[in-house]
């Protein structure tokens, strides 16, 4: 028996593990709409980076899910299986040390999540997760290989695994006028200081810590940045938005992503001219990005 559930292996949001595995399933389910992402993934925060105000996807409404634990000398490969065949995929934490392409293969021990899609006759686990190349991608694995990995996962002595499929007959199409505008009023007036706009007052903090002491940039950040301004820019895709704002919007998605591989190019060469262009790009971003939202509040 071979069982393979739908997966979209270029998600939208890639931000870490949690969100791109949530978005592999959902992108491919019929009843999608990116005005879900609009709505879930507006809101960002700091949290050593930038990311998203969201949380764990065990608890997403649009998520049918639950928890099931083993003591680890148990194997589970015959459930999870069983769970894949009903149509349910698998979350689990593993020892990336016992999985091949990743950094840690064979070396030292790193805890890391795994979602897995299927199986086939042959012996092979179907996953997906980042590798070695820091790519989000899939690939087959043995069972024994998935065994061992779950089995010496040191942080997690009694395993959790974490089964889930999309909730039936779920709206991901509530996102309307009343509530992007909310939703946009909360962004720019946000009551914590490291949710909203405010978060970017942290990464700003970051470029000036980076460029004052040589120090290195988290990537992630950037990727985030870049993926935001895309879901702002998805905006004009539901909602009624003048040629012109939409022409601004556009621009500073094009922007985030001259940012990311700037910060990418200072990262690869330690260019501190590449760094400070990151500060200057960032800054313009950041003011656009708010004036752009304003307008929209204003103008729907």
């Amino acid at each position: 028996m071979s069982v393979e559930l739908p997966l979209c292996i270029n998600p939208r949001i890639k931000d870490n593990h949690d969100s791109a595995f949530s978005l592999s399933i959902l992108e491919k389910h019929e009843s999608f709409s990116n005005k879900w992402i609009i709505e879930k993934f507006m809101i960002l925060k700091y949290k050593k980076y930038l990311t998203y105000n969201n949380p764990f996807q065990l608890y997403w409404k649009c998520f049918k899910s639950k928890i099931i634990i083993f003591y680890k000398k148990k194997n589970i490969i015959n459930i999870i299986k069983k769970q894949l065949s009903r149509g349910r995929y698998v979350h689990v934490q593993i020892n990336e040390k016992y999985i091949p392409n990743r950094l840690s293969y064979k070396k030292f021990d790193y805890s890391h999540n795994l979602l897995i899609y299927g199986f086939n006759e042959s012996g092979k686990i179907y996953t997906i997760a980042y590798n070695a190349d820091g790519h989000y991608t899939t690939q087959e694995i043995c069972e024994n290989q998935l065994f061992q990995a779950y089995k010496e996962c040191k942080d997690f002595p009694i395993g959790q695994i974490y089964t889930f499929n999309v909730r039936k007959n779920f709206d991901f199409n509530s996102l309307d006028v009343k509530k992007l505008k909310k939703l946009a009023k909360r962004y720019l007036n946000p009551r914590n200081s490291k949710t909203g706009i405010n978060a970017y007052n942290y990464l700003l903090n970051d470029i000036k810590t980076a460029i004052a002491k040589e120090l290195s940039l988290d990537m992630r950040s950037f990727r985030t940045l870049f993926e935001h301004a895309e879901t702002i820019l998805s905006i004009h895709e539901h909602f009624s938005l003048s040629s012109s704002l939409v022409s601004r919007m556009k621009k500073n998605a094009s922007l985030s992503k001259m940012l990311f591989y700037t910060a990418l190019k200072y990262e690869m060469y330690h260019d501190k001219a590449s760094l400070n262009e990151v500060l200057k790009c960032f800054l313009v971003y950041y003011e656009e990005e708010k004036k752009i939202l304003q307008e929209i509040i204003n103008s729907l």
